[in-house]
């Protein structure tokens, strides 16, 4: 393997979701081994929250058309624009992350010589990306020479489509603590609560504030503390002042430094309808937080037992929730057991292993 190994990721934009941070967090540790990484965004205009190391390149697709721009015409345009830049950053590797951009990519990487890898990053039976894409994403990626997924779901939808051996499972690489035990507190006087994700329709904080409003009628010793924005961010705000939420709830907008709230909360809550393998939740979970999730998020009932690592809810019902976060904090014991598990559970996210397993699909240089 070359030292100089010159990956070039793929992503339109490194705002605050989760696909961003895998893919920061990938593009370090790339770096760190002696390696080249680079970004291709989308376009100049694209945001920004996740930083990689001052040596990692960003470049930009000039006179991209806008995130808005939508049919055949701009979808070409991407396509024309993304293929004449790789070629002229002549990778080794290409990385491609989230369904319509791994169709691009595919498209623009016909005929060339660099390797092509693929990241599915959420759920695809669940996550609507439109009839024209869903066809798209069918045709082309067979064009890729690896095509990855960080859930087992998600690896088994694309079995039904695609070729056994272009198949690759890759977990995320995950920041952990170095705690191995959580407090044994014996009584709660305010049961902490943490979400952290986009404010986006998919990841049901209606649901969570409707079960936080059920929770006030039976105890007021509670506070949800929110990680993330999004477009529904004055609508929530609205439902949170209406349901007479506003001194339960501190609202941060998006964060890097995620790691510090880990270390003050009790619970991590992601109510969303489907997922693929939530960044925040296993880091929540490295963290020793119990994990509180609905039951349609297939990709992370993979870590997360009812009972035992967590607690799982049904998909969009609030009295299911609020019923979960009242029994935490009705018994400090049970609340301790499930952070202890979560948290001996996350043993398992060992970030050498994944980035050796990403190391392996980049550079075709596949495990036994």
């Amino acid at each position: 393997m070359k030292h100089n190994k010159h990956l070039v990721i793929v992503i339109e934009s490194l705002g605050g979701g989760g696909a961003q941070k895998a893919a920061i967090n990938l593009a370090r540790q790339w770096h760190e081994e002696g390696f080249i990484a680079s970004f291709i965004l989308f376009s100049k205009q694209s945001e920004i929250c996740f930083a990689p190391p001052s040596e990692v390149k960003i470049h930009f697709l000039e006179k991209c058309p806008s995130p808005d721009a939508r049919g055949v015409r701009a979808n070409l345009r991407r396509i024309f624009l993304l293929r004449r830049m790789l070629k002229s950053l002549n990778p080794d590797t290409v990385l491609t992350m989230v369904s319509t951009t791994n169709t691009i990519g595919c498209l623009a990487s016909i005929g060339m010589k660099w390797r092509l890898v693929i990241s599915e990053r959420n759920d695809p039976t669940r996550q609507k990306i439109g009839r024209f894409w869903q066809i798209a994403r069918t045709l082309s990626y067979p064009f890729a020479d690896l095509i990855t997924a960080n859930s087992e779901v998600a690896l088994k939808f694309l079995a039904k489509q695609h070729k056994k051996e272009k198949l690759l499972y890759v977990p995320n690489i995950v920041a952990t603590s170095s705690a191995d035990t959580v407090s044994q507190t014996t009584k709660i006087s305010c049961l902490k609560i943490l979400s952290v994700g986009r404010l986006h329709r998919q990841k049901r904080y209606d649901v969570l504030l409707t079960a936080l409003y059920i929770v006030r009628k039976t105890t007021t010793n509670f506070h949800l503390t929110v990680l993330g924005d999004g477009p529904l961010a004055p609508e929530l705000k609205e439902q949170s002042i209406t349901l007479g939420l506003e001194e339960h709830i501190t609202w941060h907008g998006f964060r890097s430094d995620t790691e510090e709230f880990y270390k003050k909360n009790h619970v991590f809550v992601l109510a969303s309808d489907y997922e693929g393998s939530s960044n925040a939740l296993l880091e929540a979970m490295a963290f020793g937080l119990a994990p509180v999730i609905s039951n349609s998020q297939e990709g992370s009932l993979q870590y997360v037992k009812n009972e035992e690592s967590g607690s799982v809810f049904q998909q969009g019902d609030a009295n299911s929730l609020a019923e979960h976060l009242l029994d935490y904090y009705r018994s400090p014991l049970r609340l301790r057991q499930h952070r202890e598990k979560a948290l001996q559970t996350s043993v398992s996210f060992d970030k050498t292993n994944a980035f050796e397993i990403w190391k392996s699909a980049l550079t075709g240089e596949m495990p036994s």
